[in-house]
């Protein structure tokens, strides 16, 4: 796990942009502002920060609901740029790719792997997180270019796929008996280093990134 699983829900999901930080963050913006805009409640404070990735995403803390305070955009050593969110349910990268894939005419992915650790006692609540490995992978302003996953819902594991596969796929694996095994950690580390992406590895992010906190528009102050 990224960071030794310290930071296990902020980067189970990570969202990557194929486009610079700046410009990542400019066009972020611009579209967080018209959303803003409508209610007048809100607004971004951003800070560039040179610190370790690590230090960047505990910045994040403490993690919040229902709306997310503090969003971090890092830079790694390829063309990609990292996103992430301090929601108490991890990282929500489901809405931001695509409008990001939209707007900046690029390749955006969400990537996601956690590890299936629920477990239920008789007559007793469930502790742990249910498992999932998912890919999905944005281009331009079409749908989902690309999705794969595998994920256990509420007790039963369940298996995805629709766009058109890439090359490097392992379609030979979608056909496996287990549907938790037709796609693992393992393939979608294997295919994301096909775009050049290595987001569990902490070495790959850059002391480079934006820190930006959700304020009230009125008084400055964060949330």
């Amino acid at each position: 796990m990224l960071f030794d699983g310290n930071l296990e829900k902020t980067t189970s999901t990570i969202g990557l942009i194929a486009a610079d930080l700046e410009t990542t963050v400019q066009i972020y913006l611009s579209w967080q502002n018209e959303i803003f805009a409508k209610s007048g409640r809100y607004c971004w404070r951003e800070e560039r920060v040179s610190s370790p990735p690590r230090e960047t995403l505990e910045s994040l803390l403490p993690l919040t609901a229902p709306l997310d305070t503090r969003v971090a955009f890092v830079s790694t050593s390829s063309k990609w740029t990292a996103f992430f969110d301090n929601g108490i349910l991890g990282t929500d990268a489901a809405s931001p790719m695509p409008v990001m894939a939209e707007r900046l005419k690029c390749e955006t992915m969400r990537v996601t792997s956690v590890e299936h650790t629920y477990k239920k006692k008789p007559n007793a609540t469930g502790t742990g997180r249910y498992g999932i490995v998912a890919l999905e992978v944005y281009v331009g302003n079409c749908p989902a270019r690309r999705s794969v996953y595998a994920a256990n819902d509420g007790g039963r594991w369940v298996f995805g796929e629709r766009g058109d596969p890439y090359q490097f796929e392992n379609l030979e694996a979608y056909t496996r008996k287990r549907k938790r095994d037709r796609f693992t950690r393992e393939m979608l580390v294997d295919y994301i280093a096909h775009f050049d992406a290595y987001p569990f590895d902490e070495n790959w992010y850059q002391n480079d990134a934006f820190l930006l906190k959700k304020c009230n528009r009125k008084t400055g102050t964060p949330l």
